[in-house]
């Protein structure tokens, strides 16, 4: 029984370590450029497949909340700042 907590425990700590890393890298790909962002809203690039959020259905908002939620957890308040300011110029161009 104590082997199988372990793998949870372990198994825990990796899907946290996955998600703060879809999470860093989606904060970046959608920062860096924030005018490249309101036309071509890529959350996250891997190998030759890239993630987009089709702009006009209120998901691209959606997805800013969510990624503001995570770094509330974490306590990172400079990204969520910045990524209230994303979520301002995505609303006002239509999402």
């Amino acid at each position: 029984m104590h082997n199988e907590y372990n793998y949870s425990v372990m198994e825990n700590e990796q899907s946290d370590k996955d998600i703060d890393y879809v999470m860093k890298n989606s904060y970046d790909s959608l920062i860096i450029d924030i005018d490249k962002t309101i036309e071509e809203f890529i959350v996250f690039t891997i190998d030759d497949e890239v993630i987009e959020i089709e702009q006009g259905k209120g998901e691209r908002s959606k997805f800013i909340d969510g990624m503001i939620n995570y770094f509330e957890t974490i306590e990172e308040f400079e990204k969520c700042q910045n990524l209230i300011n994303l979520k301002v110029a995505v609303i006002k161009n239509g999402d």
